[in-house]
């Protein structure tokens, strides 16, 4: 009995090394949620623009084509709840602040966070969902937050790391007209935006939350911009009509009661398939291109105060 529980302990050794070493690896790894806010804090008192939202802000809107200095705070998944609360964190160290873009995107309004992401706004940002707690996650993060078959690529790739990060963007350069075009591929994210929307159980909440972040930035003298991001036809043909007039309507309604912009470049067809990288995320051109566009409008509205 000594024996065999001397051989299972030397046969153990290497896997406890190895799940210490992944444990080690993913707490300090690089990460774009710190870089993001390492790189936000570094530049606060020069920040103009602040661009919010989920992934198709994140990888679509390039902080560098604007003639104001833009940061990129958006993440992908990131819901309007944490929009919120990483504005309210941060407003503080942002003297400069005058815009911020808000996406409203075909499922913005129908959901308030990701729980798989919950974890990220905690540790890097110690903001944390309702009162979530996150016991099991801080005492093992390779176990409870990542999934043990990717971080093994994870050790080898800093693609999804994003290092190369200038004022918290990402240039995802080239392009894919196979996934943009792809009817098969275009109806599967488009049935994930629709499971989204189609199991949500809130109701209003997040046009609520919407609302009070708007009404929180104008009393701040900031004026928020509500951006619906250019989604390709391939991927348009499989999302609900009714779901998209909704969006509209919510963001007219804020726009004209609030006074602010709302620049809806969902359908517009200016935007091409080499602009995008799959059928609803732009491409480092698309970006490029969307932004140029948001300038002008800020631009407008700057040279109109003087």
């Amino acid at each position: 009995m000594k024996n065999f529980l001397f051989r299972l302990f030397l046969f153990s050794i290497p896997v406890i090394i190895f799940l210490i070493g992944c444990e080690i690896f993913v707490r300090t790894m690089p990460s774009v949620y710190k870089n993001k806010r390492d790189q936000l804090i570094a530049s606060a008192d020069s920040i103009e623009i602040l661009i919010m939202g989920s992934s198709h802000a994140m990888d679509g809107v390039d902080p560098n084509q604007f003639s104001l200095y833009a940061f990129n705070l958006a993440f992908g998944s990131q819901s309007i709840y944490f929009d919120r609360k990483l504005i309210e964190k941060y407003r503080p160290v942002l003297p400069r602040l005058k815009y911020v873009l808000l996406n409203i995107d075909y499922n913005s309004l129908s959901y308030d966070h990701e729980e798989k992401r919950d974890f990220f706004y905690k540790y890097h940002f110690d903001l944390t969902y309702k009162n979530r707690k996150f016991f099991k996650e801080n005492l093992l993060q390779s176990f409870f937050v990542y999934n043990h078959g990717n971080i093994i690529p994870l050790m080898f790739s800093q693609r999804n790391n994003r290092v190369g990060l200038v004022k918290g963007w990402f240039n995802n350069a080239g392009t894919n007209n196979e996934m943009v075009m792809s009817e098969e591929r275009s109806k599967l994210r488009a049935n994930s935006f629709n499971y989204t929307v189609n199991t949500w159980k809130g109701g209003d909440s997040v046009i609520i939350e919407l609302e009070e972040l708007i009404r929180f930035l104008l009393s701040e003298n900031i004026t928020p911009i509500l951006i619906t991001y250019p989604n390709f036809s391939s991927i348009r043909y499989f999302l609900d009509e009714s779901v998209i007039n909704r969006n509209r309507n919510v963001a007219e309604s804020l726009s004209q009661k609030y006074q602010i912009p709302y620049l809806d470049y969902f359908d517009d067809d200016s935007f091409t398939v080499s602009d995008f990288f799959n059928s609803d995320h732009l491409n480092a051109a698309g970006a490029a291109k969307l932004s140029k566009m948001i300038n002008t409008v800020i631009m407008n509205m700057e040279n109109d105060k003087n």
